[in-house]
């Protein structure tokens, strides 16, 4: 989820790592007892499961990922069908993870679209140089660490203001009101502010509105889009409106400020 209490972190350094093997596993039957070698990553797309590793019991389901250490013996008890996504490599310097771990992903998108490119490279169903799906890994390993973060982040906010931010996402480009928000979390005006208030120390409407900046900078480094087409997306049907929101905010007219950047790359 990126929402603009989550934007100013300090990178972290990318870990070079090295891809081994990478698969898919849709079936209904489970997995017997087996260990590698390396590190393994088990991402859950659809179904759930049970993973027994010496003496620990893990449960997972999609949208989770599961860390299996070098040399870890562990099966796969799959509850029904199961559609799993996974991967081995070796790092260096070697990422800590001493012990299995189910890490819940509040977005699995850029990992699951990463980790099936990988699975296709694996198994030789597309042709890759061995640079190109270490990158590919490299970049998976960031984007979890990243959303191993976010989660802990959000695990501190209430479920219903959660809700209430994945909907501000979702509907980014619709019109939205604090009353019609509120109805969506079927809660009152009042208490949706105190929640914002309480927890973001910001207003829903300044949430909203930053939230839409934060994707204006980011569609406005797109050449192919115009501004007309970047206000409609952030949620602004006035294209007047729009640009003076965001001169407002950044000192600069959207067309002036996407040229500032072309000159700065």
């Amino acid at each position: 989820m990126n929402t603009p209490e989550h934007g100013n972190r300090t990178k972290a350094k990318t870990t070079p790592a090295k891809l081994i093997f990478a698969g898919v596993h849709r079936h209904a039957r489970n997995a017997r007892e087996h260990a590698h070698s390396c590190m393994e990553l088990i991402l859950i797309n659809e179904g759930s499961c049970t993973v027994h590793a010496g003496s620990r019991t893990l449960y997972a389901e999609a949208g989770e990922i599961i860390t299996m250490p070098p040399h870890q013996v562990h099966d796969q008890v799959s509850r029904g069908y199961i559609d799993t996504v996974y991967c081995g490599f070796v790092s260096d310097p070697e990422i800590d993870c001493p012990e299995p771990h189910v890490v819940p992903l509040p977005d699995t998108t850029f990992i699951r679209e990463c980790m099936q490119l990988l699975a296709a490279v694996s198994l030789n169903q597309i042709q890759s140089s061995e640079e190109a799906a270490d990158a590919v890994l490299s970049a998976v390993l960031e984007q979890l660490r990243h959303q191993h973060v976010l989660h802990h982040e959000l695990a501190q906010i209430p479920p219903l203001l959660r809700m209430a931010l994945r909907y501000m996402e979702d509907h980014l480009g619709d019109p939205i009101t604090v009353d019609a928000l509120a109805g969506q979390m079927r809660m009152s005006a009042s208490t949706l502010h105190l929640l914002f208030r309480t927890h973001l120390d910001t207003s829903p409407m300044r949430y909203l509105h930053e939230l839409r900046m934060q994707a204006a900078r980011a569609t406005l480094r797109s050449p192919y889009l115009s501004v007309k087409e970047v206000a409609a997306i952030c949620g602004y049907p006035d294209v007047n409106h729009f640009v003076r929101t965001f001169r407002k905010a950044h000192g600069l007219p959207p067309g002036q400020w996407r040229k500032q950047q072309e000159i700065t790359l």
